[in-house]
């Protein structure tokens, strides 16, 4: 009779032991399928950032507040503005697009700005793939609400027409988001390149230029970032 319940024990203790390795076996799919999950939503977030930053122009509306970016630094990717001293033609075209000065005219001077796609003295060009880009700092995150800029939409000599300006803003300098587009002048008219929108916290601001026709100069000269 000791022996038999010796034996019913063991097999008692030997049931329990199998359940908890069940238990424990079935833990493992858990963990597993919440690491699964994590890796989903990091693939939906790095899907959603790279949309973000493929995104669409939005249309703009009408400008509000007052101009914020007079006298503010800002660079052009591929060299400021366009110097030639030993060409057939020499040139300056290298305004201060951020001094509040905007010309009403089109002459062959540092009043204007050029895009060039052409190296000048330094070798460089600052028109990539057809584009021209200016990223101005604000000096700190500010409240924007629109941007102008004076541009030629002509086709003259040399002088390419500027077919289309896009917005982007950014906190960071880095990640560039809600670009807009803005509104052209007239074609074969000196004018501004504006549009608004819904205020957003931004410190820098990247405006890009793009030609639409053929020349090596793409002109602008003055850009006014606006906000409350």
């Amino acid at each position: 009779m000791k022996k038999l319940s010796f034996i019913l024990a063991f097999i008692l203790v030997f049931a329990l032991l199998a359940a908890c390795g069940e238990k424990s076996e079935v833990s493992n799919p858990d963990e597993s399928r919440v690491d699964e999950s994590v890796v989903v939503e990091s693939s939906v977030a790095e899907s959603i950032s790279a949309e973000s930053s493929n995104s669409e122009p939005a249309e703009p509306i009408a400008i509000s507040g007052t101009v914020i970016s007079k006298g503010c630094k800002y660079e052009v990717p591929g060299g400021k503005g366009y110097v030639v001293n030993d060409d057939k033609w020499p040139a300056n075209y290298t305004a201060d697009l951020t001094d509040g000065i905007a010309v009403s005219e089109l002459v062959y001077n540092s009043s204007w700005f050029s895009f060039n796609s052409e190296p000048d003295i330094d070798g460089e060009a600052n028109r990539i793939d057809g584009v021209g880009t200016v990223i101005i700092d604000l000096g700190a995150i500010k409240s924007v609400t629109g941007v102008r800029t004076n541009v030629y939409t002509g086709n003259l000599s040399s002088i390419a027409p500027v077919g289309k300006v896009v917005v982007w803003v950014s906190e960071d300098g880095e990640s560039y988001k809600n670009p807009v587009s803005l509104n052209i002048p007239e074609p074969d008219s000196i004018g501004w390149a504006e549009g608004g929108f819904e205020p957003v916290n931004a410190r820098y601001i990247k405006v890009e230029y793009t030609v639409g026709g053929e020349g090596h100069h793409l002109f602008t000269n003055e850009i006014e970032v606006y906000g409350n």
